[in-house]
């Protein structure tokens, strides 16, 4: 693998990290009663949403897990991420 593909790879591979760890804080944030307009949770905000985006236009588009009393597109959003991260590296070879 050239150095090329391992440094992005690798670097893509930090992000996803990233992104599961700030989705985990915005999940947990969203439970507790937190200032919305504070600097960090707008920050949560501008890096979540637009991940979390379109899951929940899947998770809408479908009636049984609509019917659902929590927010799914949290838990379909880190599944993909984690499941992105795992096959980034076989891809990648």
């Amino acid at each position: 693998m050239s150095y090329f593909l391992y440094a992005t790879v690798s670097t893509v591979h930090l992000l996803i990290g990233f992104l599961k760890i700030a989705l985990l804080v915005y999940a947990i944030t969203s439970w507790l009663p937190v200032n919305e307009d504070s600097p960090f949770i707008r920050l949560l905000d501008m890096i979540c949403a637009p991940v979390l985006y379109p899951m929940r236009l899947l998770v809408e588009r479908s009636e049984t897990l609509s019917s659902l009393p929590i927010d799914i597109s949290y838990i379909c959003t880190y599944f993909a991420l984690m499941i992105i991260g795992e096959l980034l590296p076989a891809v990648a070879i």
